[in-house]
């Protein structure tokens, strides 16, 4: 079983996805979190869409589940539930919230020098890829 198990949601528009940068870190991941207590994975990205980005998600689509280790600790692992979404209304970052910055990237992030998470960039970027997304 995975050390860490959350759930992900990746907004798409014009080619790019919508990706996120907690402060301290210098790569991007996914929006979205941890379950809490009574949600699932639909409630739980409404939860952290809402308080990550103050808006809403609409239209969720599960894209697929992958598993790998963690990025910034090579000895643990995630799992994450990944889906498909659509932002209701503008992305706007919280002050008391710990995501500092949001960028829609496309696939050719890397020549750019945009650095994202391990699970993202050798499975889920591929997926988008693979399925004319991005």
């Amino acid at each position: 079983m995975a050390d860490i198990i959350k759930a992900g949601v990746f907004p798409i528009k014009n080619k790019k996805v919508l990706v996120v940068r907690k402060r301290g870190h210098d790569f991007y991941i996914s929006l979205g979190g941890k379950n809490e207590p009574g949600e699932n994975d639909k409630t739980c990205l409404e939860r952290e869409v809402h308080e990550e980005l103050r808006c809403g998600i609409a239209n969720l689509e599960h894209l697929a589940t992958f598993e790998g280790p963690v990025h910034d600790d090579r000895t643990k692992t995630i799992r994450m539930a990944c889906y498909l979404g659509d932002l209701v209304g503008e992305p706007q970052l919280n002050p008391e919230d710990k995501i500092i910055e949001y960028r829609w990237i496309g696939r050719n992030y890397a020549q750019e020098g945009i650095k994202i998470a391990h699970l993202m960039e050798f499975y889920v970027i591929p997926n988008l890829i693979k399925q004319h997304l991005l």
